[in-house]
């Protein structure tokens, strides 16, 4: 009974144990699944705060490209000469692409990366725009090329005045002379003034209203805001009146002596000042081919370069919605992250709690298990304990029975005792007890009697 009752207690602490060891193993359990989330939801965090900053980062450049690309095309060099945006954003790149990710997020880079390249190339052919521009523009604004085409007009312009005064000159004289005249030479004079006023002012009229015609066509050509036109205004307008000019001229010419500034070298001054050196007039195809400089040869540039400049804008539009395009795609993939991020952690708690319910299941099994031996142990002391009370109350009960049997039998022997010495006391014979050596023990009193004693 005691080794059963030992054997209960062990079990009893060897279920404490057990209940410990669960507890201890299923806070290491929970312990180490927190751990390995956390240290993983930091490790995803940290990615996604530098993704986020890349991200952040490659709108700021891009933002920086396309200003200094707009800057460029707006003529002004000094802003973006640094080039620190398109070359930043590159810079920025290339480091995200040298950082393994492991993802989808190394193609979306490379697509970024491509653009900007695009962004590289579309910023130096700008640069290379404005330093056309540049050119092209400082011509126009200080009207250099301009400015030398109205000045061989006006020198021709003053060259026809002069010649007009001259004519008026000779003519008050001549009208001086008719005054004075007298019949027959009068009326040679007079003739002779109508037959000047006729061919010469006929003459200097056709010079001066080319040389308007030639005027009003170069301003047009000037402010030719279509590239389209510019061929109509060289060959069909600007080229016959040139020529019809130049007719007037040689006309003038032969009539009468003429100011050195209407000679054919002021005309051909005037051809090359549009046209630029070493054009020539192709009359097969009735057209000029246009040489090195002139006034076409500017405005044409300036159209082109503005068109250009239109083409190019379109281009950085085009290019900087793909950027777009792909920050849209990297926010979506760092958004995905996210939700990566938020669905492992989901995985780590679920596996924790299966991990948590097989530990659970094996404790309780094990609880089971020891609660059924400890009950089985239990159960047996019961019985033993029963089975040792019943033996105790059947002992009782015949303790209790020898003790009544002994008081009746001590009752007995006192009640013959009692017989015993009212016999002994009483009796008239003489009663005694000796040992074997013949000494009295103990005598009644008629033996006492008999020997002389009272």
């Amino acid at each position: 009974m005691r080794n059963e009752g030992h054997q209960v207690l062990w079990m009893v602490w060897g279920l404490v144990a057990v209940a410990f060891a669960v507890g201890v193993v299923t806070l290491g359990v929970i312990g180490w699944t927190l751990s390995n989330v956390r240290a993983e939801r930091s490790q995803l965090v940290e990615q996604e705060r530098k993704l986020v900053q890349t991200s952040e980062e490659v709108s700021r450049l891009a933002l920086e490209s396309r200003e200094e690309i707009e800057t460029l095309l707006d003529g002004e060099p000094a802003q973006a000469a640094a080039g620190q945006g398109v070359g930043g954003l590159r810079q920025l790149v290339q480091e995200q692409l040298s950082i393994p990710k492991g993802d989808n997020l190394e193609p979306t880079l490379a697509k970024l990366d491509n653009v900007v390249g695009d962004v590289e190339g579309l910023r130096k052919r700008a640069g290379v725009w404005q330093e056309q521009y540049k050119v092209a523009s400082r011509d126009l604004k200080q009207k250099r090329t301009l400015g030398e085409v109205r000045g061989l007009l006006h020198t021709l312009g003053g060259a026809v005045e002069t010649l007009e005064g001259k004519h008026r000159l000779l003519e008050a004289i001549q009208r001086r002379r008719w005054q004075a005249a007298k019949d027959e030479e009068k009326s040679r004079l007079a003739e002779e003034i109508l037959k000047r006023q006729g061919l010469k002012g006929t003459a200097l009229r056709g010079v001066r209203s080319e040389l308007a015609d030639v005027a009003r066509l170069v301003e047009e050509l000037a402010g030719e805001q279509q590239a389209d036109n510019l061929t109509n205004v060289k060959d069909n307008k600007l080229k016959p009146s040139l020529q019809r000019l130049g007719r007037s001229i040689s006309g003038l010419a032969g009539a009468e002596k003429v100011p050195a500034e209407l000679s054919p070298d002021t005309t051909e001054a005037l051809y090359v000042a549009l046209f630029g050196k070493g054009y020539s007039i192709d009359e097969a195809h009735q057209t000029v081919r246009i040489g090195r400089g002139g006034l076409y040869a500017l405005r044409s540039e300036i159209l082109s370069l503005r068109q250009e400049k239109e083409d190019l804008r379109a281009e950085l539009q085009r290019i900087f919605a793909r950027i777009e395009e792909v920050q849209d795609t990297f926010s979506s993939l760092i958004q995905d992250r996210a939700k990566t991020l938020a669905k492992g952690v989901e995985e780590r708690l679920a596996d924790a709690w299966d991990n948590m319910v097989i530990v659970g299941g094996l404790s309780f099994t094990g609880f089971l298990g020891l609660a059924w031996m400890i009950s089985g142990g239990i159960g047996r002391q019961v019985r033993t304990i029963q089975e040792a009370r019943a033996a105790a109350d059947e002992s009782n009960r015949m303790t209790q029975r020898l003790l009544v049997e002994q008081q009746a039998a001590a009752e007995a022997l006192r009640k013959a005792e009692e017989n015993f010495h009212a016999i002994f006391d009483n009796a008239v014979e003489g009663i005694y007890q000796s040992t074997p050596a013949g000494r009295f023990v103990s005598v009644n009193p008629a033996l006492a009697r008999m020997y002389g004693y009272e």
